[in-house]
């Protein structure tokens, strides 16, 4: 989503100093930059994982922001950056088939009942999923987006003031579809879900032949109540939370292992995955019931919550899926050092993209 632009395409922002991507939540800050050579061929240049002692940014912290951005000299750099706002409308419409320009009126049109105040207040996008023919009449299907201009401009804003220049604003759901199709080879007719387990929020996409076709949050899915369920077993102090929360949003490490190898431990983190597999079924059959799809193919873990031990094991022994967790080769080495999930979003914000 662009907010004050009009593009069609994407424009030329990996210029000699590259894009830089911005994905942050509650945790962190995924920095990605990547720079394109003389034959078009994109790589990643630098990434970092900012971390944020706290969720509300104070004053110190934003000066200690703009020191990174000066020491990695990222200032005036064209940024991509991640949005999920409470205004953020994420829905699947049918459309007659008309001209591109006439289809942002009728998006509009479809989103009206979900938005709250008047349509000027908020920025639209669309996404083709496939073209339905019936008889002698066709109709689109597409993912239809709408996010209140509040949200990007206070985005824009906050990133002005580091020294940043925010050319693109994309949810997480598309900057994820973006970094899974650089890496995953379609097959036609497969369909393939991504399930990124956030410390507070996760979301369930799924996608095929490089578009989204569904994106759901998972309400009942955090790493944040999975350690509190085992914080009720095995208190900590203040100061082993915060290592255990550090290890596991920054470090890629198995924080189960700080609570012991006890039979309490165990039952608690089954009883985490079963709640998550409880909520990914869910979400799969949505999907499937939606778009009348039998099955999907795999579902790659990122995020955090990809670090959980014999995750990705139990969907499989559970919800019988193939799994993996979110891994990145480009020309043929490894990316992020093993800390792949970390930067699924960050990754898909830095990459091309088309835009209507």
């Amino acid at each position: 989503m662009l907010s004050g632009f009009n593009f069609k395409k994407i424009l030329n922002f990996y210029n000699r100093r590259g894009l830089l991507a911005l994905d942050m939540d509650d945790t962190g800050i995924r920095f990605v930059k990547t720079v394109q050579d003389k034959q078009k061929q994109f790589s990643v240049a630098q990434f970092f994982l900012y971390p944020l002692l706290e969720e509300k940014l104070e004053e110190k912290e934003i000066r200690a922001l703009r020191d990174f951005v000066r020491a990695n000299d990222f200032q005036d750099m064209d940024v991509a950056t991640n949005i999920e706002d409470i205004s953020l409308k994420i829905r699947r419409v049918e459309v007659p088939k008309m001209p591109d320009y006439d289809l942002i009126e009728a998006v509009k049109w479809e989103l009206r009942e979900v938005i709250e105040g008047p349509m000027e207040d908020y920025v639209f996008r669309y996404s083709p999923i496939e073209e339905l023919t019936s008889g002698e009449s066709s109709r689109l299907s597409l993912v239809a987006y709408a996010i209140h201009k509040r949200a990007i401009q206070g985005r824009f804003h906050w990133l002005k003031s580091l020294g940043l220049n925010p050319v693109i604003v994309e949810p997480n759901a598309v900057a994820l579809l973006a970094g899974f199709n650089s890496f995953h080879q379609w097959v036609k007719g497969e369909h393939h879900g991504v399930l990124h387990l956030g410390w507070k929020r996760s979301l369930f996409i799924v996608v095929s032949q490089g578009r989204l076709f569904f994106s759901r949050p998972t309400e009942k899915i955090s790493v944040e109540h999975c350690l509190a369920m085992l914080q009720e077993a095995v208190p900590l102090s203040k100061e082993k939370y915060d290592n255990i929360k550090s290890l596991c949003t920054q470090k890629g490490g198995d924080f189960v292992k700080s609570f012991g190898d006890s039979e309490t431990v165990r039952s608690i983190l089954g009883r985490c995955y079963q709640q998550f597999s409880l909520e990914l079924q869910s979400s799969i059959d949505a999907f499937s019931v939606m778009f009348h799809v039998e099955r999907v193919n795999s579902i790659t873990l990122s995020g955090c919550g990809a670090f959980l031990p014999q995750l990705k094991e139990y969907f499989e022994t559970n919800i019988g899926i193939t799994a993996r967790q979110w891994q990145v080769t480009m020309r043929g080495r490894r990316v992020f050092e093993g800390l792949d999930p970390y930067f699924s979003i960050a990754l898909g914000l830095s990459l091309p993209q088309e835009y209507p």
